[in-house]
């Protein structure tokens, strides 16, 4: 069956009500990961962007699809009769109103929800993230001091009960995930001045933001899920573990693919929990790709799996890092690595160069004049994947929170 992808990764600033923000740069990293919904298409699929790419720019990998604007796709699907439009698969990178709106529009047969619905699946205010297991198998589920709060009162009577537990260290992070954005990090039971005005300038955009504290990243992991409608019901299908890269922010960076997680077993605590939030969402009326990533972590001396640290109920970073998977053979593994600034290219293949096996390939627009893009770095030994990416990280002037064990 061919699949509609229709992209919107500029979805979180769409959730706050702003729209998309930013200036040129921003629109231009907006629309590679756009492209980048084609590493999930096949030749017979339509990638719907808002901007199709310039094909002399595209990487190899990126070659040979069709990319469409949105009034493009929606004349072509038009033209179909009822019983071929029917064969076509719809997938949209969230259930924005945009994305129905384009659905109706193109006669596409359409879940029954609404996007303020699926706004709310969305928000920390339903999935916080407080749930901790122990990684042993043994024990109860742990509480960790999570707190949701609608006022700057409320934000400083969680940072004072975080001290009175002995932890000086905490994050706010907004409602909605924004890839480790929109976060502030401070310390002590007093809020400083410049954390108040960032609170006041946050009030005016949300409702509530999330207090928590500051966790050590051991590692992290992002599980892919499918929700399928079939005429015995709705099927939560678990598609695999994605290894999750991040700075010392929480800003994604990258993902592990392939044989990463040999050996270590420790994300596996958090399928059955998240399956129950899965299948809770199916019944609500979700369908199609979504994603929840979780943590190892330390608490109390304890060593534990935050099993649902941000819920994505949207198709994620993570679900295109599988469409990945296709290009490597038995037993390779893979860094997914996006660029930050000019000169990562060179860099990774000077790193590369370095490792003995490591093949590069270009995964996004490929002109050496862009900013922005992503590469693979493909190895056949699992054990060079962290010096790879200590390697990588030690260019951005952090730490590598990559973790295959």
């Amino acid at each position: 069956m061919p699949v509609i992808w229709y992209a919107e990764p500029n979805y979180e600033d769409v959730l706050t009500g702003r729209g998309p923000r930013g200036g040129a740069a921003v629109r231009r990293r907006a629309l590679e990961v756009q492209w980048l919904l084609g590493l999930l298409a096949g030749p017979a699929d339509l990638v719907v962007c808002e901007e199709p790419p310039v094909t002399a720019e595209l990487c190899e990998l990126l070659q040979g699809l069709q990319y469409r604007t949105p009034r493009e796709a929606c004349r072509e699907l038009q033209a179909l009769s009822d019983d071929e439009r029917s064969d076509w698969e719809f997938s949209p990178w969230a259930w924005s109103d945009a994305a129905i709106r384009f659905g109706h529009e193109a006669g596409l047969i359409l879940p029954d929800i609404a996007s303020d619905q699926v706004r709310r699946m969305n928000s920390r205010r339903c999935w916080p993230g407080a749930e901790a297991l122990p990684c042993s198998g043994i024990g109860p589920q742990l509480k960790l001091p999570v707190t949701v709060c609608s006022s700057t009162q409320e934000v400083e009577w969680a940072i004072a009960e975080l001290e009175r537990l002995e932890v000086s260290r905490w994050l706010l992070k907004a409602e909605f995930g924004h890839s480790g954005r929109n976060q502030m990090r401070g310390a002590g039971a007093v809020l400083k001045s410049q954390d108040r005005a960032w609170l006041e300038k946050f009030w005016a955009v949300s409702c509530c933001v999330v207090v928590e504290p500051v966790l050590q990243r051991i590692a992290e992991c992002g599980l892919q899920w499918k929700l399928t409608q079939h005429d015995s019901g709705i099927e939560p299908q678990f598609l695999g573990a994605i290894g999750l890269l991040t700075d010392n922010t929480g800003r994604y960076c990258g993902s592990l693919l392939g044989d990463w997680c040999e050996g270590s077993d420790w994300w596996q605590h958090a399928v059955g929990f998240q399956r129950e939030v899965v299948c809770e969402l199916g019944r609500q009326g979700l369908r199609g790709f979504l994603g929840g990533d979780c943590m190892l972590t330390s608490w109390q001396g304890i060593r534990v799996v935050r099993p649902l640290q941000d819920l994505n109920a949207r198709t994620t970073m993570g679900q295109i890092a599988r469409g990945l998977q296709k290009f490597l053979q038995p037993q390779e593994s893979a860094v997914w690595w996006h660029f930050s600034r000019n000169g990562d290219r060179e860099r990774v293949r000077l790193i590369a160069k370095q490792q003995i096996g490591v093949t590069v390939r270009e995964t996004g627009p490929c002109s050496e004049h862009l900013d922005g893009g992503s590469c693979l770095l493909t190895v056949s030994d699992t054990s060079q994947l962290t010096q790879i990416v200590e390697s990588l990280r030690g260019g951005e002037g952090g730490s590598a929170n990559a973790h295959t064990g």
